[in-house]
């Protein structure tokens, strides 16, 4: 075969190399467009959070409400009040994120 010839299967070896790539290449890219998504959406809510802070209620008629809930989504949820682990502190559970307060009386 020719120098030529062989320099022909080395590219052609290389295409092959590259194609075999393409799924896995594209899947990382699904992905890095899927993190991409989450950070664009947290840097909003980061970017709203004073404004959320100005129209938080921390209580609304006899519920307390979650603050992590409403800085980082809008979004209102009533604190559950749980059964404290000492006799000095009040504690507080969201029932949508989770979120727990604990505040010393």
């Amino acid at each position: 075969m020719s120098i030529g010839g062989e320099i022909k299967q080395v590219a052609a070896e290389l295409a092959r190399h590259l194609e075999s790539r393409i799924s896995h290449l594209q899947a990382d890219l699904a992905e890095i467009e899927a993190r991409k998504a989450e950070i664009e959406a947290q840097l909003k809510a980061a970017r709203l959070g004073p404004e959320r802070l100005f129209h938080f209620q921390p209580q609304i008629g006899t519920d307390f409400q979650c603050p992590r809930c409403w800085i980082e989504h809008e979004k209102r949820s009533a604190l559950t009040p749980i059964k404290g682990r000492t006799k000095t502190e009040d504690y507080f559970r969201c029932h949508s994120c989770g979120f727990e307060l604990v505040f010393p009386f």
